[in-house]
C-alpha cells in the first residue's frame, strides 16, 4: 500500500463542489472560467425538465452552447459518438447532466478528447457527481469495466430542488451505494494498516461520518443528498488504497447478468451486496433494521428477482474473478460463492 508522501497523484475531489437549491442556476458564471463554448450532454427527459434552467446560466454568461442527447448506457460506444460529435465543434469544456451513466459518459469522452467537464447531478443515486472514475458497461447493460479517469470534474453542481423532484427510490437507491462503501471500507482496511496514507485515514473517518448520518431516523435530504454523492465520493477515492469495493460491488457488477437485474438501480444491488458480503464473511450483518425501515433489499426476492440456479453459478464466477476478490480471498471457491447466493433467494 503506497504511503501519502509516495507517488500519490489521484486527486480526490472536484475542483469547485456546489450543492444547494437551485445550483444549476449558478452554472454560467460557476463555469466560465472554463471557455465560451460548451457541449451540454444530457437525456431526453433530463433536456425537457432541467436544461432549461441551465440554458438561461449559461446564456447570461455568454457561454455558447449545443446539447447532445445521451442514449441511456455509459459504453465505450457512446463515448466515441460524443467524441465524434464534439471532435469539429471547437468546444471549450463539457458539461454532464442528469445521473451516473451520463456523468460518467462525460468523464470518459472528456478523457478522450482532452477537455475539462462540469458534472451537474440531478440525482443523489451514485456519488458520480463526485468521484474521477467511469463505470463502463456493455451495450446490453452488462459490466464491463471501470475507467481511472486521471482527473476529477472542475466543477461539481449538485441541485437539491432537482434532486427532491425525482422519485424518491432514486435517493433510496443511493443510500444502498453508500451503505456498501461504508461496509467495505471497514472489511477492506482490516487487511491493511492505514495510519501513515493521509487520504486513507482521512477516508475511513469520513466512512464513520457518513454512516452515522445513513443511521439516522429522521436525517435532512440535504445531508442524505450530501452523504451519497461528496462523502461516498470522497470515501471511494481518497480511500482507494485502503477502502475499496470488496464483495458487495463485486456482487452489483455480477448481478447484472441474472434476467431482471439491469432494470433495477444500481444502489439497490450494492445494498443487496452487502447482506451477501456479510454472508460471506460469517458475520451478522448489523443493518437490517434500517434496511427495512428504509426499503432496502436483504433478498432477492425483495428485490424483485428470482434467479435459476445456472445464473447464481454464473454470478459466483464473475464474482470470484473480480480484482478485488481475487486480491484478498485468492484461495476462495466458486462452489461457496455460489452456495451463499442460493442462501439469499
Amino acid at each position: 500500500m503506497k504511503n501519502f508522501s509516495e507517488d500519490y497523484s489521484f486527486i480526490p475531489g472536484p475542483s469547485m463542489y456546489i450543492q444547494k437549491e437551485h445550483a444549476l442556476a449558478e452554472a454560467g458564471f460557476k463555469t466560465a472560467f472554463l471557455g465560451k463554448k460548451t457541449l451540454v450532454v444530457c437525456d431526453e427527459f433530463i433536456k425537457k425538465e432541467f436544461y432549461p434552467q441551465l440554458k438561461a446560466s449559461l446564456t447570461s454568461s455568454f457561454i455558447e452552447q449545443e446539447v447532445f442527447i445521451f442514449g441511456g448506457e455509459c459504453t465505450y460506444e457512446e463515448s466515441g459518438r460524443i467524441y465524434d460529435f464534439a471532435k469539429a465543434g471547437n468546444f471549450d469544456y463539457l458539461i454532464g447532466m442528469g445521473g451516473g451513466k451520463a456523468l460518467d459518459t462525460v468523464k470518459l469522452a472528456g478523457l478522450q478528447l482532452k477537455l475539462p467537464w462540469v458534472l451537474a447531478a440531478t440525482s443523489a443515486a451514485t456519488c458520480a457527481a463526485w468521484t474521477a472514475v467511469a463505470i463502463i458497461y456493455n451495450e446490453d447493460g452488462t459490466f464491463r469495466d471501470i475507467v481511472d479517469a486521471e482527473r476529477s470534474p472542475a466543477v461539481t453542481l449538485v441541485d437539491e430542488a432537482a434532486v427532491m423532484k425525482g422519485p424518491k427510490e432514486l435517493l433510496t437507491a443511493g443510500l444502498g451505494d453508500t451503505f456498501a462503501k461504508y461496509h467495505e471500507a471497514k472489511h477492506v482496511s482490516a487487511f491493511k494498516k492505514v495510519e501513515k496514507d493521509t487520504l486513507a485515514l482521512a477516508a475511513l473517518e469520513t466512512s464513520e461520518k457518513m454512516y452515522a448520518i445513513l443511521k439516522k431516523k429522521k436525517p435532512a435530504v440535504q445531508e442524505l443528498i450530501f452523504a451519497n454523492i461528496a462523502l461516498s465520493g470522497f470515501v471511494s477515492t481518497a480511500g482507494r488504497n485502503a477502502s475499496g469495493s470488496l464483495y458487495a460491488h463485486a456482487f452489483a457488477n455480477a448481478i447484472l447478468t441474472v434476467k431482471g437485474a439491469k432494470k433495477i438501480l444500481h444502489g439497490n444491488l450494492a445494498a443487496l451486496g452487502v447482506v451477501f458480503e456479510y454472508l460471506m464473511l460469517n458475520k451478522k450483518f448489523p443493518d437490517t433494521p434500517v434496511f427495512k425501515r428504509l426499503g432496502l433489499p436483504l433478498r432477492f426476492t425483495e428485490a424483485g428477482l428470482k434467479p435459476a440456479l445456472f445464473e447464481l453459478v454464473e454470478m459466483a464466477g464473475l464474482i470470484k474473478k473480480n480484482d478485488s476478490v481475487e486480491y484478498f480471498y485468492p484461495k476462495i471457491r466458486t462452489e461457496k460463492i455460489a452456495a451463499v447466493l442460493r442462501k439469499m433467494i
